[in-house]
């Protein structure tokens, strides 16, 4: 055995593992919502698999599992890959996540939703320092206090997918963004400015033209965008495809009558999640996080293909709920707690 999933196991503490796992190659540990998980644990595998251990998640545990020693344990040799979004009540301290992020100096996908200090400018100065090969980072549902709190990332040279989500500070100036961090991240090729309400039109046309590197963009639930810089990128002299995403914001397929041959905007609620990734990784849940609250309101199940399409509702970490579904003819089964179903008799959401 190399893989132990262990998500949602809300009762487990973990304190057995080291009773049954004589296996020195572990290689993944999912810990997603197992909010009795006990530190020693953390310390235990940390501890003993410090060679194989690959990918870590302890998403939605508590934040005691920081309450360990970390001076005694040694550098993650091989881990990669790093989870810890928090419900926004359990948060750690700038000093505890360091201490965490200095044993992987092979960090390569770091997941930090709604953990607050993440996107603090103690904790971002430090990333390029410690985790140099870093190319994935999401860091939604944080309050970033300016551009200046991120302007270090400009330093994380590998830096290949960058997800700013559900920003807390509506007063984020993404123009100065582009122009401090994201212009100076020469492998950027996947940005997400999900639910970004006071982005505009020629702030997204400057990150185009000036991104010549970027293969998509999402900017779901961005209501605030009127569709006009489609039109302005008819200018530009851009070969690669850009696909633009679009779903639930005030822009339809009837406002860019003049898009570009390179301009790929995708529109609409739901998508083919099988042959439109977003991401490379897009088979993980936790990537589809659109929600449009009218697709529930006026949803009817005849034009629902099970088959084809997948909704994945997000209410909670902070406000939203962690749960999904997934439509078939008969919805009766509670996947986990506070699941939302559809009960396809009467259409009815409880």
């Amino acid at each position: 055995m190399q893989k132990l999933d262990l998500s949602y196991n809300r009762k487990i503490s973990g304190s057995c593992l080291s009773k049954y796992l004589s296996n020195n190659k572990m290689k993944l540990f999912d810990f997603t919502d197992c909010p009795a998980l006990k530190p020693m644990t953390v310390q235990f595998i940390l501890a003993s698999y410090e060679t194989s251990l690959q990918e870590l998640d302890v998403s939605l545990c508590r934040n005691k599992i920081f309450n360990i020693s970390t001076k005694m344990l040694p550098a993650q040799q091989a881990l990669w890959k790093f989870k810890y979004k928090t419900g926004g009540e359990s948060q750690p301290s700038v000093d505890q996540l360091l201490n965490f992020v200095r044993l992987m100096p092979k960090l390569e996908h770091l997941d930090l939703e709604n953990c607050c200090c993440a996107a603090s400018e103690p904790f971002l100065s430090q990333l390029p320092l410690l985790c140099p090969q870093l190319s994935y980072l999401d860091l939604s549902g944080s309050l970033l206090d300016g551009v200046q709190a991120c302007s270090a990332l400009k330093e994380l040279r590998s830096l290949e997918t960058l997800i700013l989500n559900r920003q807390q500070n509506t007063e984020l100036d993404y123009g100065e963004l582009h122009l401090t961090v994201l212009s100076q991240c020469p492998k950027l090729a996947h940005l997400s400015l999900q639910g970004a309400s006071n982005l505009t039109d020629t702030e997204v046309y400057t990150m185009i033209s000036g991104l010549r590197g970027l293969l998509t963009l999402d900017l779901r639930s961005c209501r605030s965008l009127t569709g006009s810089f489609a039109e302005d990128c008819q200018l530009l002299n851009r070969t690669a495809t850009l696909t633009v995403y679009l779903q639930d914001t005030m822009i339809f397929e009837d406002d860019c009558p003049l898009v570009p041959a390179f301009l790929n905007l995708k529109f609409g609620v739901l998508r083919l999640y099988e042959t439109e990734p977003l991401f490379e990784n897009i088979n993980e849940m936790e990537e589809f996080q659109w929600y449009q609250e009218e697709y529930f309101e006026n949803y009817d199940p005849e034009d629902y293909n099970p088959e084809n399409y997948g909704q994945f509702w997000y209410e909670g970490y902070v406000e939203e709920a962690q749960q999904f579904y997934f439509g078939n003819d008969e919805v009766g089964e509670v996947l986990q707690e506070d699941v939302v179903v559809i009960q396809s008799d009467d259409d009815e959401l409880w």
